[in-house]
């Protein structure tokens, strides 16, 4: 086996839907959050709008943005999560 790889699973194992969806949503919270403190740490400069109404969009933004990540799965944060998930399911019947 390959170091950071997943062990290999028998093919009766399968992901249901719900664990599908709990993955993508917890994907999602992730990427939310990361990108809230990435926006935290990132100064302002003289064209920045810095009222509430602009801060309270830009985090409406950013929720979608983590939204369309998870969604595409472009990071694979939520695979992993599955696959964990399945593993200890494994684990757990043996």
């Amino acid at each position: 086996m390959k170091v950071g790889s997943t062990p290999s699973l028998p093919q009766a194992v399968e992901p249901t839907p719900e664990m599908e969806n709990a993955a993508q949503g917890i994907e999602s919270m992730f990427i939310d959050a990361m990108m809230q403190a990435m926006r935290s740490e990132s100064e302002d400069n003289e064209f920045s709008l810095n009222n509430s109404a602009s801060k309270m969009y830009q985090s409406m933004l950013d929720s979608e943005y983590a939204e369309i990540a998870s969604r595409t799965k472009s990071l694979g944060i939520s695979q992993q999560i599955i696959d964990y998930w399945l593993s200890q399911q494994y684990n757990q019947k043996r």
